[in-house]
C-alpha cells in the first residue's frame, strides 16, 4: 500500500501541477520505512540474521560497525579502512537520488540491493579505493537496483577501483523510468561499457499442484476422532522412538478423501510440517484426540498379577465375564478340559479379582474359590462375556502421491505437468480437489512425451513505461583512472573427510525417504548444515542399507559416508486360540516391504528358549502351531521381515499374548 500511494502522490502533481510541497530528489525519505543497513552473510548468501542498522524512521545511528559510518547531510556510507574479510550485503531503501558509497580502502562486499520504493534511489560508488562485490558468486548480479518507477540509476566515480561478479549479470536495474541509458548508468571517465535495454516485463512461471496413483497400499494408522473437527479424518502413528531412542512420539495427520482414486491423502497443510507431533507425555494430556474403538468380536482381557510379584512386568490374563448375581464385581473366565465317563468335557475357570492393596493392579480374590462349570452350566447360569473394543485403522487399497509440478507446452501448445524436471503427466485445469488450503490437479502419468519435446510455460506481462538495464558481463572490470582492481582471494578450505558424525540412527520403513538428525564435528567445532556441509541419500526409501553423504560446502571440501539400516514396519497380534495342543495363532497383515512373518513362542514370558516359525507369504495372517503341551501357557509374539538380497532385516517384536493349550 506505501508504494501505490506514492506512486499516485507523484502522477497526480505531474498531472495538476499544483502548488504543493514535492517529495525531496536528494537525502533519505523522511518516511518510517525509509531504512540504510548492511547484513551479515555466510559462505553461501544465506542470512546469518546479524544486521545492523545506520539509518531507519527519520534516523541515523553512530557507532554501528567499525570502519562503516553513515553521514546523513552528505547522504553518504563511507568505509574508512580495509574491510575484506567481511561478508556483508548493503541494503538501502528510500535514500535519495543522491545516495553514494565512499570507498576509501580495499573493501570486498556480498552483494548491493538498493530499492526506489516509488520515492528515488540512486547509487553512486565513489572514493579512491578499491571495491569488490559477489567474489562468491553466489548471487545473479552484484549490484541489483529495484528502481520500482523511479530513474534508478547507477554512477561510477573517476577515482574508484570497483571490480564486479555475477552468475548472471554484473549490474541489474528492474523497473526504472529512465527512458536511455545515460540516465541509467554513469560512467565518470567515460569508459565504454556495453548495457542492454528491455521494456520491464514480469515473467512469471506456470505451475500446478499433482495428486495421481502411487502404485501402492495406504496405511494411515490407528483412526483418531477429532472434537473441534468431528467429521475430519484423523489418525495417530503411535509409540515410534525418536532419535535418541528414548522418547516416544505420537503423529496425527489429517486425511482427505479423493474421489478419483477412491482412497485418501494426507493433507499437507496440516499442522507444521503435513502432521502434529507429540511427546508421550504431551499425547497423554491432550484432551483434542482420542483413538476410535468399535465392539470386538473377542471378549474383553482381564490382565492380574501374582500378589506377592506386583513388580513384574508380566501378567496372567483371562476373558472377562459377567456374574449375574455379582453385577459390579470383576471377573475373568480360563478354558480348561476334563475327563467325565470317558468324555472329555469342556468348561470355564472363573475367579474373582480384586485392586491390590496400595496399587492399581488386578490380583485374584483369594476369598472366591475358583468356580469350575461346563459351557452349559455356564450360560444357563447366566453368565456372560464381555465383549472388548478394538482400535479402528484407516486402510485403503490405493494411494496416492502428490507433488509440486512445473507446466510445459509442445509445439501445438498442449499443455503438461512436469515433476523433477523428468516425469510428464497429463492434466485438465480445474480437474481435481481441494486439500486444506491447496487444490490439487488429477494428473496421469505419461511415457510418450518426452520433457526434451517441451517448453516451459510463461506469462510474460508488459509494465508500460518502466524499462530494465543489465551490464551483463559475469566479471565486470571498472578501472576509474587507475590500474585494476585487486580481487580477494578466494577463502582456503579445509576437508571434512576426517569429520566425525553422529546421530545416526536405523529408521523404520514409512513409505517416504527417510533422513537423520545429525550432528558433525570437525575436532571441536560444530559445523553448520547449509552453511558448512550439505547431506544427501541415496537408498534411504525402502528396507535394506542406506547411505547419507556429507559433502564439504563454503569453507570446507571433501565428503564423509555413513550407513543406517531401514527395518520394516511391525505388524500386531490380533487373535490367539488355544486347541488341543495345538495354537491358532492371527495377526495384522503387513504388505509394504515385508517378505513375511517369523512367530515365537515360548513357556516363559521372557521368551527364554523360545521356538520359531516362520511364514514365507506376506498374505497369510493366520497359522497353527502344533505339536505343543496340553494344559500349558504360550506367550507368543511376531514380528516382519524383508529379504534383500541374501540378507534378512526384521521389524521390532509385537507385544506379547498368552492362553493355556487345552
Amino acid at each position: 500500500m506505501k508504494k501505490f500511494i506514492s506512486v499516485v502522490m507523484v502522477v497526480l502533481l505531474a498531472v495538476t501541477m499544483l502548488p504543493m510541497t514535492v517529495l525531496a530528489d536528494n537525502g533519505p525519505s523522511d518516511a518510517p520505512y525509509a531504512f540504510l543497513y548492511a547484513e551479515e552473510l555466510d559462505n553461501t548468501g544465506a542470512q546469518t540474521g546479524n544486521h545492523y542498522t545506520f539509518y531507519n524512521e527519520c534516523t541515523a545511528y553512530e557507532n554501528v560497525y567499525n570502519g562503516i559510518t553513515y553521514d546523513k547531510n552528505t547522504n553518504e556510507l563511507r568505509f574508512d579502512r580495509e574491510l575484506t574479510d567481511t561478508k556483508l550485503r548493503i541494503c538501502a531503501n528510500m535514500m535519495g537520488d543522491d545516495f553514494a558509497i565512499r570507498i576509501d580502502g580495499r573493501t570486498s562486499l556480498e552483494q548491493i540491493v538498493v530499492w526506489g520504493d516509488g520515492y528515488g534511489g540512486n547509487l553512486t560508488i565513489k572514493g579512491s579505493g578499491e571495491l569488490t562485490v559477489n567474489a562468491r558468486k553466489n548471487f545473479d548480479m552484484a549490484i541489483s537496483m529495484q528502481a520500482e518507477g523511479t530513474a534508478g540509476k547507477v554512477s561510477f566515480d573517476s577515482d574508484v577501483k570497483v571490480t564486479l561478479y555475477g552468475k548472471k549479470c554484473a549490474v541489474k536495474i528492474v523497473g526504472s523510468s529512465a527512458k536511455d541509458i545515460d540516465n541509467a548508468f554513469s560512467f565518470a571517465n567515460s569508459q565504454s561499457v556495453n548495457v542492454t535495454k528491455q521494456d520491464c516485463t514480469v515473467e512469471q512461471s506456470e505451475s500446478i499442484n499433482g495428486i495421481y496413483l502411487s502404485g501402492y497400499q495406504l496405511w494411515g494408522g490407528l483412526v483418531c476422532d477429532s472434537v473441534s473437527d468431528p467429521n475430519g479424518i484423523y489418525t495417530v502413528s503411535q509409540g515410534w522412538k525418536g532419535d535418541d531412542e528414548e522418547t516416544i512420539f505420537f503423529w496425527v495427520h489429517r486425511y482427505v478423501y479423493i474421489p478419483k482414486y477412491d482412497t485418501y491423502m494426507e493433507d499437507p497443510s496440516f499442522g507444521e510440517y503435513g502432521s502434529l507431533e507429540f511427546t508421550e507425555d504431551e499425547w497423554g494430556q491432550q484432551t483434542e484426540y482420542g483413538p476410535r474403538q468399535e465392539p470386538s468380536d473377542e471378549p474383553e482381557q482381564v490382565a492380574y498379577y501374582d500378589a506377592d510379584n506386583l513388580d513384574v512386568d508380566w501378567h496372567y490374563s483371562a476373558d472377562r465375564v459377567r456374574n449375574p448375581a455379582d453385577p459390579d464385581g470383576y471377573y475373568g473366565a480360563s478354558q480348561y478340559s476334563s475327563q467325565q465317563d470317558d468324555v472329555t468335557v469342556y468348561g470355564y475357570a472363573i475367579n474373582r479379582y480384586i485392586t491390590a492393596p496400595d496399587s492399581t493392579k488386578l490380583i485374584q480374590d483369594k476369598d472366591f474359590k475358583t468356580l469350575y462349570v461346563t459351557e452349559d452350566e455356564f450360560k444357563s447360569s447366566g453368565w456372560e462375556f464381555v465383549m472388548g473394543m478394538k482400535d479402528v485403522y484407516l486402510e485403503c487399497e490405493n494411494s496416492v502421491n502428490y507433488s509440486w509440478m512445473q507446466v510445459y507446452t509442445d509445439k501445438d501448445g498442449k499443455k503438461y505437468a512436469v515433476e523433477w524436471g523428468e516425469n510428464v503427466y497429463d492434466f485438465t485445469a480445474n480437474d481435481g480437489v481441494q486439500v486444506g488450503d491447496t487444490f490439487y490437479n488429477y494428473v496421469e502419468k505419461n511415457d510418450s512425451v518426452s520433457v526434451s519435446s517441451l517448453t516451459p510455460s510463461y506469462t510474460e506481462k508488459t509494465v508500460d513505461g518502466l524499462y530494465n538495464y543489465e551490464i551483463p558481463a559475469t566479471e565486470f572490470v571498472y578501472n576509474g583512472n587507475g590500474s585494476a582492481p585487486v580481487t580477494p582471494p578466494a577463502p582456503a578450505k579445509t576437508s571434512i573427510a576426517k569429520a566425525t558424525v553422529t546421530g545416526v540412527k536405523n529408521k523404520v520403513y514409512t513409505g517416504k525417504a527417510l533422513t537423520q538428525a545429525i550432528t558433525v564435528k570437525l575436532g571441536s567445532k560444530t559445523l553448520k548444515n547449509g552453511t558448512d556441509y550439505s547431506v544427501t541419500y541415496t537408498a534411504n526409501k525402502n528396507v535394506g542399507v542406506a547411505t547419507l553423504t556429507v559433502t564439504g560446502k563454503g569453507n570446507y571440501t571433501g565428503s564423509v559416508k555413513k550407513t543406517f539400516k531401514i527395518i520394516p514396519k511391525a505388524t500386531t497380534l490380533s487373535k490367539l486360540t488355544a486347541g488341543k495342543k495345538q495354537l491358532t495363532v492371527q495377526w495384522k497383515k503387513q504388505a509394504a516391504q515385508v517378505t513375511g512373518y517369523q512367530i515365537q513362542y515360548s513357556l516363559k514370558s521372557n521368551f527364554a528358549s523360545a521356538k520359531t516359525v516362520t511364514v514365507t507369504k506376506n498374505s497369510t495372517v493366520k497359522t497353527t502351531i502344533k505339536k505343543l503341551a496340553a494344559k500349558k501357557k504360550y506367550y507368543v509374539r511376531i514380528r516382519t521381515y524383508k529379504t534383500v538380497g541374501k540378507t534378512k532385516y526384521y521389524s521390532s517384536w509385537s507385544a506379547a499374548k498368552n492362553t493355556i493349550t487345552k
